[in-house]
């Protein structure tokens, strides 16, 4: 009987205990405590930069990146030429894989479609970067030409105007027969299709 008084008497001293640590105050100095529900952001706001929220991914190339400055076209582009000569030579070296009929066996129907696809991307990007070296060399030599300096700007139109005189001027003799006529004939194109726009109908 007296067990039983001592554990209610145990029970009772416990269940006190228990009240004083809920009516306990905190210290102002105790670190604030945050609901694990919400979801922290792990992107630290930071001002005088802007904050992309439509991106896909958060990581970017710095050398884009407005935390290192306006980004220098033309700077990177001298930068990295170099990797023009890289990419040549991946081309030849599918180009030829692509020719070796033993090495054509080996490879399956997706593998050959994937490096058809890699070789026209890596030309595409070659002849991209070699039109735009082009188009900025001729408009230096315009602006040169002409005495021309600081800012200067261009229409689309008016540049793309001068670069297509540069190339027809520094082609070869059959060359420009073929742009020749290949003109000839859109331009006839075009004039079929204005009559046939213009006949009037029965």
């Amino acid at each position: 009987m007296s067990d039983g008084m001592f554990d209610e008497e145990d029970d009772d001293d416990d269940s006190s205990n228990v009240g004083n640590k809920k009516k306990k105050k905190k210290s102002k100095h105790a670190p604030t405590e945050t609901s694990s529900k919400r979801r922290v952001s792990k992107i630290r706001q930071i001002p005088g930069l802007e904050n992309r929220k439509n991106e896909t991914s958060l990581y970017r190339d710095i050398r884009f990146d407005a935390a290192f400055g306006k980004a220098d076209l033309n700077r990177v582009r001298k930068d990295y030429k170099f990797l023009d000569d890289y990419r040549q030579q991946e081309v030849s070296e599918i180009t030829k894989m692509l020719k070796d009929p033993k090495m054509r066996n080996k490879l399956s129907q997706r593998e050959i479609e994937d490096l058809e696809y890699q070789s026209k991307s890596l030309r595409s990007r070659l002849d991209t970067l070699k039109n735009r070296d082009l188009e900025q060399e001729v408009v230096k030599k315009y602006k040169e030409e002409r005495g021309i300096k600081g800012n200067f700007f261009l229409k689309k139109s008016d540049k793309r105007k001068i670069v297509q005189k540069h190339k027809f001027d520094n082609m070869k003799a059959s060359q420009r027969e073929k742009v020749v006529e290949r003109k000839r004939k859109r331009r006839l194109g075009k004039e079929f299709k204005q009559l046939e726009f213009n006949r009037p109908r029965d």
